[in-house]
């Protein structure tokens, strides 16, 4: 009989395998790594705007590489190594990415404020989160709910957006990276 149980072994880790890849995810490590620059980041707007900018400069793309390797490392540790994934994931906040800087120009020229340019950031980052939620790793659905809702919330409160909402989504990818991790996402 012990070729039943390692049989009924193999066909359990087989089913874990398929079940991961049914849900796309992205690692804990990844929600982490992104709450600490964010907690960072995001309040260099309101406290020292002139440091956001070459902050995010450095601090986004080391934070994409880095992601994309927790993410590949974390993908071949539970045997979901899916190189059409991670270039959906790369293509995806690339994308986001070029659309801040293409719309730099607008704040260049005087056809956008500088306040209009930081507010626009914040829509295309709720945009991003969003359709990454849809088409990547469901958690980052409702983060980007919350990153609207803090678009939403600075036609309201002018003093402090860039903290208030460094922290509210920094707290929410600390929290999806909780969970993350007591599904086996580490």
């Amino acid at each position: 009989m012990p070729e039943i149980d390692e049989i009924k072994s193999d066909l359990s880790f087989v089913r874990e395998v398929v079940d991961r890849a049914e849900t796309p995810s992205a690692p804990a490590s990844v929600y982490f790594l992104w709450a600490g620059l964010v907690l960072v980041g995001w309040p260099l707007g309101d406290f020292f705007p002139d440091a956001a900018g070459p902050f995010w400069a450095i601090a986004g793309p080391l934070g994409g590489v880095a992601s994309a390797w927790l993410g590949a490392r974390w993908a071949r540790r539970v045997g979901q190594g899916s190189r059409a994934l991670g270039a959906r994931h790369v293509l995806h906040w690339t994308a986001m990415i070029a659309a801040v800087f293409l719309a730099l120009p607008l704040h260049a020229s005087g056809q956008i404020s500088q306040v209009g340019y930081s507010r626009l950031i914040l829509l295309l980052i709720a945009l991003a989160y969003f359709t990454a939620g849809l088409h990547l790793a469901r958690p980052m659905l409702w983060i980007g709910l919350l990153v609207a809702a803090c678009y939403v919330a600075g036609f309201f409160v002018d003093a402090y957006l860039w903290t208030g909402s460094g922290v509210v989504i920094a707290t929410s990818l600390a929290a999806a990276g909780v969970v993350g991790a007591r599904h086996g996402r580490p």
